[in-house]
């Protein structure tokens, strides 16, 4: 029988991407292969909190790989076994000055990427990102991107007569509501916004004039009939490491926008409305278009699903199998 692995994600918060994605990869993996899934307690990146988490990885019992999924990286550094890091972005180091960014670099950076075996980055703008910052890691990065989760399945809806559900997925600086309120202003639809959201937040809303719904900390099952239950999926965001609501919207069948700006223009695969994220009126413009033309949405969605090819989650994987398989040679080499 394969080593096990072990898999780490952070503290719950609803339902997330990552766990989501790693529940479809483990269906695909070597059927012998066995995984175990464990969870940090504490959300929060203060001492004590960290403090409490390093110690639920030191009580993870041994044998096998620790795979830590992404975001508490500094994870790593309690594996005291062969490990490997999951890097989906390094918006910890943009978002982050001064004394911060240097302790999220050196803990939630360079410290982990020093200690794990491998590290998988998901997709190859991350990889040149986390280059640029570590030159000296790249004999340990492979790019394993991400697929879609077997949760989101083709579920067609009729245009509506009234006002479509345009879905803004996230609402994090990045994902860049602010221009798309910008580009909703005035306009006859309702936008639903997931993710959370203060009160000034859905008051910038109302005052441009637009209907709206806010729902926010969803389980999946929830997530996914908010996707079906909208018109247009709107991710326009200013960046990410790979952007995996632009296949959640293609499987669901649903006209997407999204921006013109890599790995999201490299992801969606020619079957988006592509525009400028920092241009509000780039984003309505394409609001307009997809609203206004029926032959242009069937063919979004159409070339959506031929995407969906290319994203396949029996290939992701065998992209972490063959990762795995790596870092056990090594291992057993040494």
């Amino acid at each position: 029988m394969p080593d096990p692995v072990r898999w780490l994600f952070r503290a719950p918060d609803a339902y997330s991407s990552i766990e989501g994605l790693f529940d479809s990869i483990e269906r695909y993996l070597v059927r012998d292969r066995p995984v175990t899934k464990h969870v940090v307690s504490s959300p929060r990146a203060r001492p004590f909190a960290l403090l409490r988490n390093l110690l639920d990885v030191a009580s993870i019992p041994t044998g096998g790989i620790l795979h830590v999924t992404g975001d508490i990286h500094y994870a790593v550094c309690m594996a005291f076994r062969p490990s490997v890091l999951t890097i989906h972005d390094l918006r910890f180091l943009d978002e982050s000055h001064g004394l911060r960014r240097w302790l999220m670099w050196c803990f939630w950076l360079c410290l982990p990427v020093m200690m794990a075996d491998r590290v998988t980055v998901i997709s190859a703008t991350t990889r040149d990102r986390l280059l640029a910052w570590l030159p000296w890691a790249w004999s340990k990065i492979r790019v394993v991107p991400n697929g879609v989760g077997d949760a989101f399945q083709l579920s067609p809806k009729e245009w509506p007569q009234g006002r479509p559900r345009v879905l803004q997925a996230g609402t994090t600086p990045n994902k860049n509501l602010d221009r798309v309120i910008e580009a909703c202003r005035g306009m006859d639809l309702t936008l639903v916004v997931l993710g959370d959201l203060d009160e000034a937040g859905k008051r910038r809303i109302a005052d441009a004039g637009i209907d709206a719904e806010f729902h926010a900390r969803l389980g999946r099952d929830a997530v996914v009939a908010l996707y079906e239950s909208c018109d247009v999926v709107i991710f326009a965001s200013t960046y990410e490491g790979f952007g995996l609501p632009i296949l959640e919207a293609q499987a669901v069948g649903r006209p997407l926008i999204t921006s013109n700006v890599a790995p999201m223009n490299e992801v969606a695969g020619g079957a988006a409305l592509l525009v400028d994220p920092f241009e509000a009126a780039s984003i309505r413009d394409a609001l307009k278009r997809i609203m206004s033309d029926a032959v242009l949405r069937d063919e979004l969605v159409r070339r959506g699903l031929e995407n969906l090819r290319h994203w396949r989650m029996d290939a992701v994987a065998a992209g972490y199998e063959q990762v795995y398989r790596e870092v056990l040679a090594e291992t057993s080499e040494g």
